[in-house]
């Protein structure tokens, strides 16, 4: 299990800075291996917490095979904006 988190962790430093890179694309079919893997584990809901991955599940969340997967996705920089404008408003 051990070995198993040190190679999803690995993989979600190298896709960060990918995306940073602007490569997006190529590490789609990884993420999609890694959110099966989770759902076989039993989980149903996945925080994004850090800004680079929304940029995934932005261009992903509609794809059929991730709906399939019947997961919940938390996006925290959309949760984070949205209490920000909330608070601008008081």
């Amino acid at each position: 299990m051990l070995s198993q988190r040190k190679e999803i962790f690995k993989f979600l430093w190298i896709f960060i800075y990918d995306i940073k890179r602007g490569i997006i694309e190529d590490n789609k079919e990884k993420m999609f291996s890694i959110l099966r893997e989770f759902k076989e584990k039993g989980i149903r809901i996945v925080i994004l917490g850090c800004t680079e991955l929304p940029l995934l599940f932005q261009r992903s969340y509609n794809d059929e095979k991730v709906k399939s997967l019947g997961q919940k996705y938390i996006d925290t920089t959309e949760l984070l904006a949205k209490a920000i404008i909330k608070e601008a408003k008081k």
